[in-house]
């Protein structure tokens, strides 16, 4: 309900920085500011990162840059979860509402159908890193939203949506973070 619209990167490496300008527009929504992500510019974010063109980018690289980026993007106050596994995304899940994905695609991404679906038993693809979006679950699945175009399932207004299975995501997972801030009294605040 907070992500809007179809975003798409074209063939770039700035896969990381469209899915900050994702989630920077979707926390904005989710706390009653302007729901459009317009000010957030992932062709600026990802120069901010130092990427060599055409390189690509870590979360902590993405973090870093929209830290010190000039319209504040992330409130320097947040705290970064580090999350291990699909078992522990799960529990993240429940206390914020989205978290910043690093995964390897593999060689069933060219089967992902209207669905969404990500057909388990693909074999890793080499310098395929992606950065996605995890903002739910079916089953033993995750929806994450990726940032190419009418790609996938469509959710609301947004294209870009697939579900990998727990067993694929663990085994492709290249580094999963939360963000968010200590409100007290054990709540957990974007």
């Amino acid at each position: 309900a907070f992500i809007h619209g179809t975003l798409d990167q074209g063939q770039t490496s700035e896969c990381g920085p469209f899915m900050c300008r994702r989630w920077c527009g979707a926390v904005r929504t989710m706390n009653g500011r302007p729901g459009g992500d317009l000010p957030y510019d992932a062709h600026a974010l990802y120069l901010t990162t130092g990427a060599h063109p055409g390189g690509g980018t870590t979360l902590e690289g993405v973090l870093a840059a929209a830290l010190i980026m000039p319209i504040p993007w992330i409130d320097p106050s947040v705290t970064v979860w580090d999350v291990p596994n699909f078992a522990h995304l799960q529990f993240a899940l429940i206390k914020v509402r989205y978290a910043w994905v690093g995964i390897n695609v593999d060689s069933n991404w060219d089967r992902i159908d209207e669905g969404g679906v990500l057909p388990r038993g693909g074999t890793p693809l080499k310098d395929a890193g992606h950065a996605v979006l995890a903002a739910g679950f079916e089953g033993d699945s995750c929806w994450v939203l990726t940032n190419w175009g009418q790609f996938g399932k469509r959710f609301g207004d947004a294209w870009g949506w697939i579900k990998i299975h727990r067993e694929t995501f663990d085994a492709n997972l290249i580094d999963c973070h939360v963000l968010f801030r200590n409100a007290g009294q054990g709540v957990v605040a974007l």
